[in-house]
């Protein structure tokens, strides 16, 4: 078991609402597609905590001047993956971050495509249509309903609390920018994530002061 930390290096936790496992089968799908816009907000949530407690704790002279210019609360989606990583190597972390970006794309993309919908209706059960717009101009070019499916929606959310994970590690595990984290009264360990979010069993954290199973 690890010992409590110094001050102002433990942290305790709440569990994310992106850790929250939701029926995916049976939901609602338009309530499904939303479940994805929120999980996308907690991994910009994530990547601005991060820049923020890097800035604290590995460049303590720029945090005034960094705040002064909202440099992080302005921070776009295309700065983010970029900054996870240069952090990431910066603390030598050794989680393999190499499909990080492609899949922040893959999950912006989705997401972006419900937050931007003028009107969501659903086709069938598994079927979601997202009209980009409701009123017309005569001179306009009507654009054509984008559809999402509910397998599609699963995959997306699932790769959304895999990136949220890998914030997670860097900021509260490998990244070394915490040396203890408790959930309530009791340690924990933030799981490294696979490389690839197809091999995440969605496992986030584990309590150090269980012993070991056998067998």
């Amino acid at each position: 078991m690890r010992g409590r930390a110094a001050p102002g290096q433990a942290e305790t936790v709440k569990a994310s609402v992106a850790a929250v496992p939701h029926n995916h089968e049976t939901a609602d799908i338009a309530a499904l597609a939303l479940t994805l816009v929120g999980a996308f907000s907690i991994v910009q949530e994530g990547v601005d905590n991060l820049a923020q407690m890097y800035v604290s704790r590995r460049a303590k002279g720029l945090e005034r001047f960094l705040a002064d210019q909202n440099a992080i609360s302005r921070m776009r989606d295309n700065q983010r993956p970029r900054l996870v990583l240069d952090i990431a190597a910066d603390l030598e972390c050794p989680s393999d971050l190499s499909m990080f970006t492609d899949v922040f794309y893959r999950v912006k993309k989705t997401r972006d495509a419900i937050s931007h919908a003028a009107q969501l209706s659903s086709i069938d059960t598994d079927t979601l249509s997202l009209t980009q717009t409701i009123w017309v101009q005569a001179n306009d070019i009507e654009r054509a309903p984008v559809t999402v499916t509910r397998a599609e929606l699963r995959v997306r959310i699932a790769d959304a609390r895999w990136l949220d994970q890998h914030i997670r590690y860097v900021l509260r595990g490998g990244g070394g920018l915490t040396t203890a984290i408790y959930l309530g009264e009791r340690p924990i360990a933030v799981c490294e994530p696979p490389r690839d979010p197809k091999d995440w069993d969605g496992t986030s954290f584990v309590f150090l002061d269980e012993e070991p199973r056998e067998g």
